[in-house]
């Protein structure tokens, strides 16, 4: 495999590989496909893929809440095996912020027990000198059987 990674923004035919790259990063929630393949028809713009020799080995999928144009909510950032340790998430955090520029922060949700996600998040505030708050978000019971209340993570301000 190489060690070259392009960074593009989904499109509708990814939809299979996002879905697959998903279902192969527990804990993250394996939507249905069809989902994946809206990603990239219509949150492209707020969405990520990195891709190695044609691959798809990485995904952040984000968008913007209407009534919050300032925010780029990041729904699902994944990393498969053979993208770890290359830093991918944190570059594909960046990839998508530039492109969305005029937000000034990242909200998030995250599983108390996601320790990557939350050291990931950490990690990404530190480095751009942001703050990061957390917040009771979505209770464990309101996520239906057998998922855990979620967090609702803020990073920013961004600059």
């Amino acid at each position: 495999m190489s060690d070259t990674v392009t960074f593009r923004a989904p499109v509708c035919e990814d939809g299979p590989a996002i879905h697959a790259l998903i279902a192969a990063c527990p804990p993250l929630d394996v939507n249905s496909a069809y989902l994946y393949h809206l990603i990239g028809a219509h949150f492209s713009a707020t969405s990520v893929v990195a891709g190695v020799d044609g691959a798809i080995v990485g995904v952040v999928t984000g968008y913007r809440p209407p009534e919050q144009p300032d925010i780029l909510f990041i729904w699902q950032a994944a990393v498969g095996e053979a993208g770890r340790g290359k830093g991918l998430a944190t570059r594909m955090l960046d990839h998508v912020v530039q492109r969305n520029q005029d937000c000034r922060w990242i909200h998030t949700t995250i599983g108390p027990s996601n320790d990557a996600s939350h050291a990931l998040f950490k990690r990404y505030a530190t480095q751009r000198n942001s703050n990061l708050e957390r917040r009771d978000f979505i209770p464990a019971d309101a996520c239906g059987p057998g998922h855990e209340a979620e967090d609702l993570i803020i990073v920013g301000p961004l600059s």
